[in-house]
């Protein structure tokens, strides 16, 4: 094997075995036990607001309201109607603010987020009134 692949192949296996046994930013702070939970960890809800047409819609004001809590946040949805929440855990519904003569024709109900949880395609489509 020539030189370069040693050095490759020995910076690789000092990465992997750094790694597995800490958290890679200080190699005295090992990585907590598996199953042990994370004080203050946080779950996304990620979607877009879209037309029938599944067209993202810019520019509206998505907020999500924490079921039984006070959490209640709001964000605008960027270029391609996308929207995303960084939330402790927790059960929350979405809502979105309906231009004149709209209805919000899909919602995703209710949403159940625990700790790491990345709830993603959360649509939310909106049209005209029937």
């Amino acid at each position: 094997m020539d030189r370069a692949r040693t050095w490759l192949l020995a910076a690789a296996l000092v990465a992997l075995a750094a790694g597995c046994r800490t958290t890679g930013l200080n190699p005295d702070i090992p990585l907590e036990p598996p199953g042990k939970e994370v004080k203050d960890a946080k779950g996304t809800v990620q979607g877009r607001v879209i037309g029938p047409d599944r067209t993202g819609i810019p520019g509206r004001q998505v907020t999500v309201v924490g079921v039984g809590t006070s959490i209640h946040e709001q964000t605008t949805t960027v270029e391609n109607g996308g929207y995303s929440f960084v939330l402790p855990p927790g059960t929350y519904r979405l809502q979105v603010t309906l231009a004149s003569g709209e209805a919000m024709i899909e919602s995703p109900g209710e949403i159940h987020l625990t700790n790491g949880d990345i709830d993603s395609h959360r649509d939310i489509m909106v049209g005209a009134t029937p």
